[in-house]
């Protein structure tokens, strides 16, 4: 990551992709709704009816040239949105409302929903280096590695300090995230 990318723009505010599967969601939905108001953005909020639905939802908010899409889930709803918005200039922001919420924990954003809707409005971004795992994104929150060595261990990505080999991305090897 780097500390060097563009400021986001909030006038229009921010897309939100909610997992509807998430327990939290309609509690999300309220945090947002306030939130927003208190910053005069307009937010975009939609909460979905299947997983499969994200992929499809973060794929035309790319071609509607957003300036941000948070991901309201777990770690899976924030590979679906990420994945389609790698190699964009849209930010990614991220709201940990899954069971686990690693890939949140691991960079920082807040836990509590309330500071973490706060943080889409008031953080800043950066660039996250990405690659391709079996046909997904695969994206970590380690600076830059020294050692571009990663081994597959049991069929999970090990890494030696890396999470990802940033090789052959199609789109380009760069997420904007919102932290």
């Amino acid at each position: 990551m780097s500390d060097d990318a563009p400021s986001v723009e909030r006038s229009r505010g921010p897309t939100w992709i909610l997992n509807g599967a998430s327990s939290h969601a309609e509690v999300a939905r309220s945090h947002i709704e306030r939130i927003s108001k208190e910053f005069g953005a307009q937010s975009h909020i939609i909460v979905t009816q299947r997983g499969d639905d994200i992929s499809s939802l973060a794929a035309s908010a790319v071609a509607e040239n957003l300036k941000v899409v948070v991901a309201g889930g777990g770690d899976g709803t924030v590979s679906a949105v990420a994945g389609a918005l790698i190699g964009t200039d849209i930010a990614l922001g991220v709201l940990p409302i899954g069971t686990l919420n690693h890939f949140a924990k691991d960079v920082g954003i807040p836990q509590n929903l309330e500071a973490a809707v706060r943080n889409i409005f008031t953080g800043h971004v950066v660039n996250v280096d990405v690659g391709e795992v079996n046909g997904r994104a695969a994206f970590g929150s380690y600076r830059k590695p020294k050692n571009r060595r990663c081994r597959l261990d049991r069929g999970v990505l090990a890494t030696y300090p890396l999470f990802l080999l940033n090789k052959g991305c199609p789109r380009g090897c760069q997420l904007l995230l919102l932290l």
